[in-house]
């Protein structure tokens, strides 16, 4: 699934990629999501936003981190896990 909103995020030309973000920053979104969208950022090499939205994240929620994530992300495969953890440690995110 995360793969799957990596996918829509960076759809489409950066005219696409623009709107789509102005549109995420126009809504108030739950830490979760902007977790989710920092990952994916990272993830496709967008690690100056991926490290903004970081920071959105941690004011949204100061407690953010891995051990957080291990305890409340389902994840069926072990090998997504492992690539949602790294695309947020490329963020900035801290063991």
């Amino acid at each position: 699934m995360e793969a799957v909103r990596a996918a829509i995020l960076q759809r489409g030309g950066p005219r696409a990629r623009a709107q789509r973000r102005r549109s995420l920053g126009a809504r108030r979104l739950p830490a979760r999501t902007r977790g989710r969208l920092t990952a994916a950022l990272a993830a496709h090499g967008n690690l100056e936003e991926a490290k903004r939205a970081l920071q959105e994240v941690f004011r949204l929620q100061p407690d953010f981190s891995l051990a957080y994530l291990r305890r409340t992300y389902p994840f069926a495969r072990e090998r997504g896990r492992a690539a949602f953890e790294d695309a947020l440690r490329r963020a900035g995110l801290k063991d």
